[in-house]
């Protein structure tokens, strides 16, 4: 017998690995090379670089998806946090509060001209930064096998941030 895969199956990884790829390496010459280390210019730098990339090699399925990321620059001195995003927010809880880091609603590969905007905040000692995707609240799971969203996702890191980062691992595997 044989065993037939679907091309959107087998072959959906691998535009996303190719990216990753091709992303990393971008970003270590935008930083390294360039010298850009503000994360709203790193992303319109990065944006710039996939639209050429893949416009030449005319993967425009890609360009019309695109790639989620957030980036994150901590002063160790003045605990000056910068943030940006591309689809992708993330969280700081400070003593039970939530601040919401929110990304841009356009993701890396847009052709809007759009430019990549930057959030600053001010760290405060106990603070814990959560970066993350989508993937973990939209993975279905439980007795009901339903996604377990955004609100509840944010309040269960509400609930472990005052756990060591090794305790929230086992915890977020364990509700995962």
């Amino acid at each position: 017998s044989s065993t037939v895969f679907p091309y959107t199956t087998l072959f959906r990884s691998v535009p996303g690995a190719f990216m990753s790829l091709h992303a990393y390496n971008q970003l270590e010459h935008i930083v390294t090379e360039k010298g850009i280390n503000s994360p709203a210019l790193i992303l319109d730098e990065l944006n710039k670089a996939i639209v050429k990339t893949m416009g030449l090699s005319g993967d425009v399925g890609f360009v019309k998806h695109g790639m989620d990321m957030s980036l994150v620059k901590i002063n160790k001195k003045t605990y000056e946090m910068e943030f940006s995003g591309a689809k992708n927010s993330g969280l700081i809880i400070r003593a039970n509060e939530m601040i919401d880091l929110k990304a841009d609603p356009i993701p890396i590969g847009n052709l809007s001209g759009s430019k990549f905007l930057l959030k600053k905040e001010t760290l405060l000692p106990g603070d814990m930064i959560y970066l993350f995707s989508d993937g973990y609240k939209d993975q279905k799971g439980g007795s009901q096998n339903k996604c377990l969203f955004s609100g509840p996702f944010k309040e269960m890191l509400r609930g472990i941030a005052p756990s060591d980062c090794y305790e929230q691992k086992e915890i977020v595997l364990k509700i995962l």
